[in-house]
């Protein structure tokens, strides 16, 4: 188990240091792909800005949003799978609201007992350690009822 964080850790760390190279202003679009390979999602705001999305892993525990200005310069990245942004969704927020915050989630379900219930589930990690889940229950109009986070089921002891 030793061996799979410290590989996690180093591969965080390149991800990081990538990232991190990037120069506001002066590193293009072609540099943000270059180190994160081709965004997952692409949203263009009304002035032109593009915000790129980059989930990490087929369940990955980060995604990271870039911001392109509208002359193709990289401005800045945050990893957005966080306590803040969760808190940000309130009841009644639209799918797309949840999407523009938090990118893909990592799995879409409806279970039996509320089968017009949609729940949209997002893997994350707390203090970088302590695997979580974030959970989003949309209902039939496709806003939010409510939400819940959970430590992650598939690294609970005995799981």
């Amino acid at each position: 188990m030793a061996a799979w964080w410290t590989g996690l850790l180093a591969l965080v760390g390149c991800e990081r240091a990538g990232l991190d190279s990037l120069e506001a202003g002066r590193s293009s679009a072609a540099d943000v792909r270059q180190v994160l390979g081709t965004p997952d999602h692409l949203r263009t705001q009304a002035d032109g800005t593009q915000v790129l999305e980059f989930p990490r892993g087929p369940e990955g525990q980060r995604t990271y949003f870039v911001w392109v200005d509208a002359q193709g310069r990289f401005q800045r990245y945050e990893q957005v799978l966080r306590p803040d942004n969760f808190a940000r969704i309130g009841t009644g927020a639209s799918e797309a609201e949840v999407r523009a915050l938090l990118g893909r989630p990592a799995a879409i379900a409806t279970y039996a007992p509320r089968p017009d219930e949609a729940v949209w589930t997002w893997r994350w990690l707390k203090d970088e350690r302590e695997a979580m889940v974030f959970r989003v229950y949309f209902g039939p109009e496709g806003t939010v009822r409510r939400t819940e986070t959970a430590s992650d089921p598939r690294t609970m002891a005995g799981a």
